[in-house]
């Protein structure tokens, strides 16, 4: 039995090729590609190390022309909730109060969170009624 694998060429950009393999040159392919014993893998070395990466990557990146890196600046669930659902998550429905997430109750209707919300409020046992 004999495997035909499809894959794009390297040396001829765009175009693809077919290989054709028996069972055991497939697998004495794939053998070669697991490390021996205690070998240890290296995943990133000189500039992009983790022990110099912050420090050497802007130097880098200002030497072959590229831009500063800027980070992403993160948008906490409750905004980014509130700017998509327009509704804040996070206020009461009874006081419009400010909440914070402490639990998950799951199972329980509007009108039974309406009628609990003074046990939820003070943690305490909710029945999950059907």
């Amino acid at each position: 039995m004999n495997f035909i694998l499809f894959f794009g060429d390297c040396e001829t950009r765009g175009h693809y090729k077919n290989l054709d393999l028996s069972q055991k040159e497939l697998i004495l392919r794939l053998i070669k590609q697991i490390p021996e014993k205690h070998f240890r893998m290296i995943r990133y070395f000189c500039f992009l190390a983790n022990r110099v990466v912050g420090k050497l990557l802007d130097i880098v990146r200002k030497a072959v022309g590229q831009s500063a890196f800027k980070k992403k600046v993160s948008v906490p669930f409750a905004l980014l909730s509130q700017r998509f659902l327009g509704v804040d998550l996070f206020s009461c429905i009874l006081c419009g109060g400010r909440m914070r997430f402490s639990r998950f109750i799951e199972g329980l209707r509007l009108a039974q969170f309406v009628d609990h919300a003074l046990d939820i409020a003070r943690m305490r046992y909710v029945p999950v009624l059907g």
